[in-house]
Order: C-alpha cells, then sequence, then structure tokens
C-alpha cells in the first residue's frame, strides 16, 4: 500500500523542522511527502527544499504564486498526491514514531472502512504537553464524537478521495468536508491512542474553542451557544450549513451518476440522510422570517410532530421562537 503525506504550509518556518523530522523518525515511511506552499514569506519552501535533498521518501512542492487560503492549499496538496492512504499534516505539529504505523495497522484491519483518525495531545508553543487531548476536550465539554472534526489527525483512503476530490471552494473547510463524508458515508473509525502533539501558539489558524489547550467543560459552551443563537450572524450561519448541504448533495448526485465503486447502499442512505437535514434547515429558516404570533404556532406544531427531537434540537427551538 503506497504512503502518502499531505501538507499546506503557508510562514510556518518557526515550527517546520520539527514536523519533517518527526517524518523521518516513523517507524513505517511514507513513501511521499506532497507539499503545498501558499505563498509564504518566510524560509518555509528552503526549509523543504534542503529537507528534500537527503529525505529516503520523494518530496514534491507545489508553490503558489498567490495565497489561495488554508482549505484551498490543502485541495491542491490533495490533488497532487498518489497514495494509497493519505495523511493529513499541519506544518506545526509533530508526531509520534509509530504514527503511520500505527494507523496502518488498523486500515488493513478494517478493509471497508475509508477514513481514519486518532487522538492528538495539546501543547504549549514550546511542545510542553498539557494534560488534554482533542478527544478528550470534546468528551469533557458533554460533545459527541462527531463534533471530532480535525484534519491532521486523518488518514483516508483513496476510494474517499476519488469521491471527495476536488473539494469544493464554498465549503470553507477541507476537514469538515472529508469528515462529513466519513460519517455520512458510515465509513470513519476514531482510534483513541495519541499518535501526535498538537501545538498551540498564537499564529495557529484554528481558534474555535475545542482547541483551547486548556480542560473545558458544557458550562463553558454556553457563551458560544449563546451567540450563536442570539448573535446577529446566527441566520447567515444556518444558510451556509444549507448551502454545504447542498454541495453535498449535488457531489453525491454526481457520484452516483457516475456508478461509483463504492457501495451504492450507502450512497443512497448519506443522500437520503442530507437530503432530510436539507429540508429541514430550510424549513425553520423561513419560520424564522415570519411575524411573532404565525412564528409561533409554526413552532408548536414542529414540537408537536417532534421537529426539535432531531438533528440540534433546543437550539433550533430557541432559534424559531427568537427569529430574526
Amino acid at each position: 500500500m503506497k504512503i502518502s503525506i499531505v501538507m499546506a504550509t503557508y510562514n510556518g518556518s518557526k515550527y517546520l523542522q520539527e514536523q519533517l523530522n518527526s517524518f523521518l523518525l516513523q517507524t513505517r515511511l511514507p513513501h511521499e511527502l506532497v507539499v503545498s506552499d501558499d505563498a509564504s514569506k518566510d524560509d518555509t519552501c528552503k526549509i523543504i527544499e534542503e529537507f528534500s535533498v537527503n529525505a529516503p521518501f520523494d518530496v514534491r512542492l507545489i508553490r503558489n504564486r498567490e495565497n489561495s487560503g488554508y482549505s484551498a492549499n490543502f485541495n491542491k496538496a490533495l490533488l497532487e498526491s498518489k497514495g494509497d492512504l493519505v495523511f493529513l499534516s499541519d506544518q506545526d505539529d509533530v508526531w509520534f514514531s509509530d504514527k503511520i504505523e500505527h494507523m496502518l495497522s488498523r486500515v488493513l484491519d478494517n478493509p471497508d472502512t475509508l477514513l481514519f483518525m486518532n487522538d492528538a495531545q495539546f501543547t504549549n508553543e514550546a511542545l510542553v504537553p498539557v494534560n488534554i487531548t482533542k478527544l478528550g476536550q470534546i468528551r469533557s465539554a458533554g460533545l459527541s464524537d462527531t463534533s471530532f472534526v480535525m484534519g491532521c489527525c486523518i488518514c483516508v483512503r483513496r476510494e474517499l478521495l476519488n469521491i471527495c476530490l476536488p473539494i469544493p471552494d464554498d465549503f470553507g473547510s477541507h476537514d469538515g468536508w472529508l469528515v462529513r463524508f466519513g460519517i455520512g458515508l458510515n465509513t470513519r473509525i476514531i482510534d483513541k491512542k495519541v499518535l501526535q502533539y498538537y501545538r498551540r501558539h498564537s499564529s495557529n489558524t484554528s481558534n474555535v474553542i475545542f482547541n483551547n489547550p486548556q480542560r473545558i467543560s458544557y458550562l463553558d459552551l454556553f457563551p458560544y451557544y449563546f451567540k450563536v443563537i442570539f448573535g446577529s450572524n446566527s441566520h447567515e450561519e444556518e444558510k451556509s450549513r444549507i448551502l454545504k448541504n447542498k454541495l453535498i448533495l449535488s457531489r453525491l448526485d454526481l457520484v452516483l451518476a457516475k456508478r461509483s465503486i463504492l457501495d451504492t447502499k450507502r450512497l443512497l442512505e448519506f443522500r437520503e440522510s442530507t437530503v432530510k437535514e436539507l429540508f429541514f434547515l430550510e424549513k425553520h429558516l423561513k419560520i424564522r422570517t415570519r411575524p411573532f404570533l404565525p412564528r409561533l404556532f409554526q413552532v408548536t406544531c414542529s414540537f408537536v410532530v417532534g421537529d426539535y427531537f432531531s438533528i440540534r434540537g433546543f437550539r433550533v427551538l430557541l432559534q424559531d421562537i427568537v427569529g430574526e
């Protein structure tokens, strides 16, 4: 099985060498490293070029003339990869030496699964571990594993990439797209083993609450949900979810039309669930535009038929009552 590592870089010279060195220490080396650089202005490309001279595997560097953004940059690297199994990597983490070997064993033991994820240990800027992992953070907040969307912890089979690539620019996140397909097709496995350090520093691109290196609880989520429900951008977020579902639906229709080698039953089930969620989102976004009394009547009807016992439940109920 040919193994690729793909990495998206941008002004990453401060921590990049440590991550590259961790690739060299793998007990199972990759066949290639594909790096897409997003017009860095520091020594990032120089570090990669020097690394490629003596690396025991192929190293390919793609230089973007203009900055395309984090997700689009990863998309380019993924499109250039050739491996049967592709690992996604951030530029500032450090992998444990057995990451590839361990995940490869999980892949070989689960031939019908297409997307795999491992846990990661939070560290500070100096790579000193703190007492929390990414999965631990999600679970301490009372959230389900569906919230575990972390590109640097993903390895994915070529069969899924053949469906997912290219990633639509409008979707917003490369890892969210891949994980959504992994979950939707019921083909994701999460390995609880910690296989890398996840460095947090002032230049990190991701600053969502779940990436806080200090342990959080469900109480810490209240300000976040308050902002989601009552904030001025709450309806824009719902419109974004609608757009994402439409993009997924469009890709599924394209794949089904081509008669993918993937299990058609799983594709159709994913399509059905996407259609249901899209209908739900559009229905409730429309409810919020109604005057208060008609809106309250529709909310009551939706409650009676059980609308608020699915998907995001109580949060959607509050948003519907508040309206625009």
